[in-house]
């Protein structure tokens, strides 16, 4: 079955959901407004320990080399999914 229209549609979709899932950025403002964390940080995500880091501790280099450390990973993860996919394109040239 070909899609060629739906492939680097679908491949966005996945490279988006990855980095979404990682970093948990849309679950950011809900967090940190009803919970901060949750009791024993239940509900704490990626982006909110390096928020926390930075601006409740006052650990602004180590929520840098956090940060840092997430971006690498995603641009590996990405470039994994670039490499096995050749950028979306998953026709059989």
């Amino acid at each position: 079955m070909i899609w060629p229209l739906l492939r680097p549609t679908s491949f966005f979709v996945v490279v988006n959901s990855t980095i979404g899932a990682v970093t948990g950025l849309q679950a950011f403002d809900l967090v940190f407004v009803l919970t901060k964390g949750g009791p024993a940080r239940a509900t704490s995500t990626v982006v909110l320990y390096i928020y926390d880091q930075a601006f409740t501790f006052n650990n602004m280099g180590y929520a840098a080399a956090l940060t840092t450390v997430v971006v690498a990973l995603l641009v590996v993860c990405t470039g994994l999914m670039f490499a096995f996919t050749r950028g979306g394109r998953f026709d059989e040239d």
